[in-house]
């Protein structure tokens, strides 16, 4: 997927979660998250931010194990990129574990 394209994407599936449409924002998201994968790998600022959006959107359309997912990667990418303790790598651990605890 080219970049620019990538952004727009991004850029998109965040005003859909602004006008309370996370379900039209999940495949928006679902193939940034993609992209950014494809493009930077797993252990990239912006492949963890996209798998955060995946997470917060799929936790808001009650899609909990889609959540957890997403949640798992972005922690995980950004314990690499931002370091155990940053507070984008601490959010990232306590949506996590909330999730795993309900």
């Amino acid at each position: 997927m080219a970049l620019p394209l990538l952004d727009l994407l991004s850029r998109l599936a965040g005003i859909l979660l602004k006008q309370e449409r996370p379900e039209d924002a999940w495949p928006v998201a679902l193939r940034v998250l993609h992209g950014c994968e494809s493009n930077f790998g797993a252990e990239h600022r912006r492949t963890t931010a996209a798998a955060l959006q995946v997470g917060q959107i799929a936790e808001r359309i009650g899609d909990i194990e889609a959540a957890i997912i997403a949640y798992r990667k972005a922690w995980a990418g950004k314990r690499v990129v931002d370091g155990a303790d940053h507070h984008e790598t601490i959010d990232c651990a306590m949506r996590l574990a909330k999730l795993l605890h309900s």
